[in-house]
């Protein structure tokens, strides 16, 4: 069995809720060291808003690299809600999407696969204008939000809601302003 122990590297250094006892596994990070298990039912890390999750109008950088060991209906990556037009990202199926703004706003792929690793980014500019990439390449256009406000985050990776599970890993989370 792995750690339960997961780290904030940024200035703010939060200590993050567990839900659904994730854990730290050595495999299949990818990296060295340890990547989260969210295979256990609701497992979620969350950090409670604070100002590093203020984002205002400002550009958003949300990066990771999942591994589903199965898909299930639907899987949850990271969650940012706290407000309706927070980003989430999630799968339906074999689809990856970006949902922000109240609405599922960019399909990143139609062909997601258990068993893969992926590398997921996700950003907006200072002037609204989301886009993606998969595995470092640009995937499904860009929207534009018009700037609106994201301030009152609260970041969940893992299971956000028990309709939206994740049964798989998800390493090197980076959520940053700019």
């Amino acid at each position: 069995a792995g750690s339960a122990t997961f780290t904030d590297s940024s200035p703010y250094a939060r200590t993050p809720t567990l839900s659904g006892s994730p854990i730290l596994a050595s495999t299949p990070t990818v990296f060295s060291g340890n990547c989260g298990d969210f295979r256990g039912t609701n497992a979620n890390i969350s950090f409670a808003n604070y100002p590093g999750l203020d984002f205002g109008t400002g550009p958003i950088r949300i990066r990771c690299s999942v591994r589903f060991n199965t898909l299930l209906s639907q899987n949850q990556i990271v969650d940012m809600r706290g407000t309706s037009t927070a980003p989430i990202l999630y799968t339906v199926g074999s689809t990856l999407f970006l949902f922000t703004n109240t609405a599922n706003r960019i399909t990143l792929s139609t062909t997601i696969a258990a068993g893969t690793n992926y590398n997921i980014e996700v950003r907006r500019n200072g002037a609204g204008l989301w886009s993606a990439l998969l595995n470092g390449v640009a995937a499904g256009g860009t929207y534009n939000d018009g700037a609106i406000s994201l301030n009152g985050c609260i970041a969940t990776v893992g299971a956000a809601v028990s309709v939206r599970q994740t049964d798989g890993w998800i390493d090197e989370v980076l959520i940053s302003k700019g």
